[in-house]
């Protein structure tokens, strides 16, 4: 994938309050990096850039940059001052006659409706990407095509096959191991006696801080009779034993069961011990994830593959959500 040369060293800087504003501008980020946006391309100031000659520092960064993304929150222009970073940022901006994005959150649905100062207020005839976390793809196309960055693929296809390429190789894999292994195993039972009764027994261990939604019950699985079939678990009722005995015959080496990092609890299904399929992270301590930080009683859920999230939505204690995509798993 080759970037069409420039002028400018980022494609993008994007600028954001401190308060309300850092993990939406990491969203925003991640989104532009799933779209095939190199991550040096992108200008987001965490660390150094207030250290020294600010205004210096940021004149240069926004002149080296081809378009700059204004986060907007809730708030945002309540306490504008001619000493504030953010005004300073946009100001510049301005100035230099930049693409500017406005990418409104927390349910803002026009500038119109903001308190915005005078010599700010340009930014309501700017072209803005109103974020919703139930059409969040569409806005995150929206923002990309208002960038106007020339990449090798097309802006769709670039973008379908990033998020879902992970997916395809999956499923060309199950469909291979279907057509070669299963044949092979047929083969292998129709050859063999019947095997001996066998019980493997899984418990899932106690975890207080969230025995609601884990409840702690030892499940028996893969029991079989003298003809091979599955036994039903006196633990349970006629009913849940159907359900279970369901999920162990398409189960293969993947026990569902609960599995702990450092920093969080997680249920559901495993692979080499490591997250593999749809299952729910609990945040027993504070942590970052590709830049956004979770918090303890925060939860994840969503689809995992190999210790990696694929795509997931984390479940702020604040009520809002952010999705995830990508991202590994790291204690």
């Amino acid at each position: 994938m080759e970037q069409k040369k420039g002028q400018t060293a980022f494609d993008v800087f994007i600028s954001y309050r401190r308060n309300g504003g850092s993990e939406k501008a990491q969203l925003v980020k991640s989104e532009l990096q799933q779209r095939g946006v190199y991550d040096q391309r992108i200008f987001l100031d965490t660390h150094s850039l207030h250290e020294g000659n600010f205004k210096e520092k940021i004149k240069n960064a926004i002149s080296a940059s081809q378009n700059v993304i204004v986060i907007i929150s809730q708030g945002c222009f309540d306490q504008v001052r001619e000493t504030d970073y953010w005004y300073l940022e946009i100001r510049e901006a301005l100035l230099q006659g930049k693409n500017i994005i406005p990418v409104l959150f927390d349910k803002i649905s026009s500038l119109s409706d903001l308190n915005i100062p005078e010599d700010m207020s340009e930014l309501k005839e700017k072209n803005c990407v109103s974020y919703q976390h139930e059409y969040a793809d569409a806005a995150f196309d929206k923002l990309y095509s208002f960038l106007g960055l020339d990449y090798s693929l097309p802006k769709t296809r670039r973008g379908i096959l990033m998020k879902y390429k992970g997916c395809m190789l999956t499923i060309m894999l199950t469909f291979i191991g279907m057509v070669v292994l299963v044949p092979i195993g047929l083969s292998f039972l129709s050859n063999t006696t019947s095997p001996e009764p066998s019980m493997a027994k899984v418990e899932l261990p106690k975890d207080s801080s969230d025995q609601k939604d884990r409840p702690n019950r030892t499940i028996l699985l893969n029991e079989t009779n003298e003809d091979g079939k599955q036994l039903a678990s006196a633990k349970t009722s006629p009913e849940e034993n159907s359900k279970e005995l369901a999920n162990a015959s398409n189960a293969t080496s993947n026990v569902s069961k609960s599995h702990k990092l450092s920093w969080a609890n997680y249920s559901g299904d495993l692979y080499n011990d490591l997250p593999h399929g749809v299952g729910e992270l609990y945040v027993i301590k504070e942590h970052h994830l590709g830049g956004i930080k979770v918090l303890p009683g925060e939860r994840i859920k969503g689809r995992f593959q190999k210790g990696v999230i694929i795509i997931a939505i984390l479940h702020k204690k604040d009520g809002s959500a952010i999705t995830l995509r990508n991202i590994q798993l790291v204690d």
